[in-house]
């Protein structure tokens, strides 16, 4: 959603992956985080997110507060601010075309 990018690792397989953990502490370590999460444009989220974010996790089972609480509730919360941005677009994109 924010644009960070992930670091290129290889797994336990010898194949590389892109792992979002690292740049993710940084963000998350951030001062001014949840600020920038209530200050987030979400009136100009790339077409191209919206479409992984709507192809990748919101399909997934396990992308879902009610298990995400089960491993962190902060990790529910961003879960929870996730699903309500694609939402958010969805009634947007919804009143745009009616008008």
């Amino acid at each position: 959603m924010k644009g960070i990018k992930p670091e290129r690792i290889t797994d336990p397989n010898g194949k590389k992956i892109d792992d979002y953990w690292k740049p993710s502490q940084k963000i998350l370590g951030e001062m001014k985080f949840l600020e920038s999460l209530q200050t987030f444009d979400k009136d100009n989220i790339p077409a191209a997110t919206i479409k992984v974010i709507r192809d990748k996790y919101i399909p997934n089972p396990e992308f879902v507060p009610e298990k995400i609480k089960s491993a962190s509730s902060a990790a529910e919360g961003l879960c929870k601010w996730v699903r309500a941005m694609e939402q958010y677009d969805r009634y947007e994109l919804t009143f745009i075309i009616k008008d």
